[in-house]
């Protein structure tokens, strides 16, 4: 992480975290009865907790709704849970007015194109290794 980057981390308050792609490898497996299932990673649960132990609060704006993400949003402690977002903008203007908090506050990670407009307004923010090329500056 660059210096300029890390400057930037310090600031933050709330990091609001994408799911599929971001909190799972991507894949969205769904049964002949039609129940979802993704992949989380238990490494990721062990950041958001030593997160939320360092007084920062996690949030999650998803595209789809699954319970799966509900249940594991309850394993992590994770109130704040936007599920079924297009815009996911507007969402994050009501957060951060809610909270009182600045942009750059405000840290988010993402991977996709849906996320350029929080990519762009947060104070520190990141795409995974194996985002699209798109947002690589990120």
């Amino acid at each position: 992480m660059s210096s300029k980057s890390l400057e930037k981390a310090k600031n933050v308050r709330l990091l609001i975290l994408d799911v599929d792609g971001v909190l799972t490898d991507g894949r969205i497996v769904i049964d002949d009865r039609g129940v979802e299932t993704k992949c989380f990673d238990v490494r990721d649960g062990d950041g958001i907790k030593l997160l939320k132990r360092a007084n920062i609060e996690v949030a999650i704006i998803t595209g789809r709704k699954s319970e799966v993400v509900s249940h594991r949003a309850r394993e992590l402690g994770i109130d704040s849970v936007y599920q079924n977002i297009h815009d996911k903008l507007e969402v994050y203007r009501a957060i951060v007015e809610e909270r009182g908090l600045k942009d750059e506050e405000v840290g988010f990670v993402g991977d996709d194109l849906i996320d350029l407009p929080l990519l762009t307004r947060v104070g520190f923010s990141a795409v995974v290794a194996d985002g699209i090329e798109e947002l690589k500056p990120w």
